[in-house]
């Protein structure tokens, strides 16, 4: 892929990507490296939407709910927004516009702003309208006109003398990509592609997509231990490193007897070493401290001890390190645990979703394919977000109450924040229930639109 996972992905970059072999040394971001820009929606104005409204909406800088009667363009304005910012030219031929400018503002720098326009050029001898692309950040700026090609295409990109055009095509959707980070669940969740592979042709949207889902998130636990196993090696150079320079106290320290205990455990149990080898040597260790009368051999337990309980700090502080990557993990777990009814949620040690029942007859593996619609939308909502690793992240969702129950739908939006508070939601819905909590981040779309 040309870009990082977490940033938005299409058919259309993919293609071009294994077609071009070029080199973008020295480009402005770090697309690739998942080091976007913070940066997060500000404004969005639309002319000749559906020929013509025009429109004008102000984004809320956390929670967004675009709401409004069948008919008012809600899906229209999700669709724009997500080709803009994805740099989608087939979507952004389909909709119904004349010009569009999505304004984002950076979050370490409020008075930031970066501007994404789209502009339809046509004629009457053309089939469909030229659209030129322009993406400004401060006094950076760059453009590419989008050609129809036929049968909705634009940009045909194995054509050699298209060559220089498909390599400008990427160097905007890199420059657009290192500078905001979105994730888009259009209503159908899995997007809709040209080429879908003899394996998946059979598969609906939702089981494909949580096909995906299952794939990245694999990817990404897998990362999370490492950085864990990358905890634990440095806890092992700590503590050789610690035999070097450690010095005895002078006088007999008081040693929280148990809580060395329990850490000494929990030390051995994480290097898998039996029970029956540690356990008595640690309490007959800590017995003989308290009950030795040799004042020479109590001072040579207590230096031991103190070592220990030094040693015992250290790993406290690198198991909340190890804890706190895990906490997202953790978090995931304990949602689907909660909403799940007579069913239970893990993750195995590939790192594959693990379902059971939790039925009076006993326990039984279910699989993914046995979810009923409302679990499977549920675990690409909040797969998504887990995806998004606590970053700055633009969410943005059509219609994300489909198949849920109510009260899953009044908690979706605090489950969400909880395993990401940094994302900025915006959601396209008919559910009282998802909004009721959050009555003032409403966007009715007929409020924002005027007749052109």
């Amino acid at each position: 892929m040309c870009n990082s996972r977490r940033l938005h992905e299409h058919p259309f970059f993919d293609n071009l990507c294994k077609n071009i072999s070029f080199s973008l040394a020295g480009e402005a971001g770090t697309a690739g490296t998942g080091m976007a820009s913070a940066n997060r929606l500000k404004s969005l104005k639309v002319s000749q939407l559906r020929d013509h409204d025009n429109l004008a909406i102000e984004f809320h800088p956390d929670i967004n709910f675009i709401i409004g009667r069948n008919g008012t363009g809600k899906t229209t304005v999700m669709n724009l927004v997500s080709a803009m910012l994805g740099l989608n030219p087939e979507m952004l031929g389909r909709l119904p516009f004349r010009q569009a400018v999505l304004t984002l503002e950076s979050i370490e720098e409020p008075n930031r702003r970066l501007e994404v326009s789209v502009e339809k050029l046509s004629t009457p001898e053309m089939k469909r309208p030229e659209i030129v692309a322009k993406v400004r950040d401060g006094g950076e700026q760059i453009e590419f006109d989008f050609d129809y090609v036929g049968d909705g295409r634009y940009l045909r990109y194995d054509n050699p003398a298209r060559r220089r055009s498909a390599e400008d095509a990427i160097r905007y959707n890199r420059f657009l990509s290192s500078r905001v980070r979105f994730s888009w669940l259009p209503i159908q969740r899995a997007e809709v592609r040209a080429y879908v592979s003899p394996e998946e042709r059979d598969m609906n949207p939702l089981d494909r997509k949580i096909r995906q889902i299952v794939v990245d998130m694999t990817k990404y636990l897998s990362s999370l231990d490492t950085k864990a196993t990358s905890i634990i090696n440095q806890f092992q150079q700590e503590y050789f490193l610690s035999m070097l320079d450690y010095s005895a106290p002078a006088t007999n320290e008081l040693v929280p007897i148990q809580q060395l205990q329990q850490s000494l455990f929990s030390i051995f149990d994480e290097f898998n070493v039996p029970r029956p080898l540690y356990r008595k040597r640690i309490e007959s260790h800590l017995r003989r401290l308290q009950s030795d009368e040799n004042s020479e051999s109590r001072r040579l337990l207590s230096a031991d001890t103190a070592r220990l309980y030094t040693l015992a700090l250290k790993w406290q502080e690198f198991d909340q390190r190890r804890a706190d990557i895990y906490r997202p993990k953790d978090e995931f777990v304990g949602i689907f645990n909660r909403l799940f009814l007579n069913k239970s949620f893990a993750f195995d040690e590939r790192n594959q979703p693990s379902i059971a029942s939790r039925e009076a007859s006993g326990r039984r593996a279910i699989d993914l394919d046995e979810l009923s619609s409302g679990e499977k939308q549920m675990l690409i909502i909040i797969g998504e977000t887990l995806l998004q690793e606590q970053n700055n992240f633009v969410f943005l969702a059509d219609e994300p109450e489909l198949s849920l129950h109510i009260e899953w739908q009044k908690d979706l939006v605090q489950n969400i924040r909880k395993l990401n508070p940094h994302c900025q939601i915006v959601f396209a819905t008919h559910s009282p229930d998802i909004v009721e909590r959050y009555g003032d981040r409403t966007l009715d779309l007929e409020n924002f639109t005027s007749i052109g």
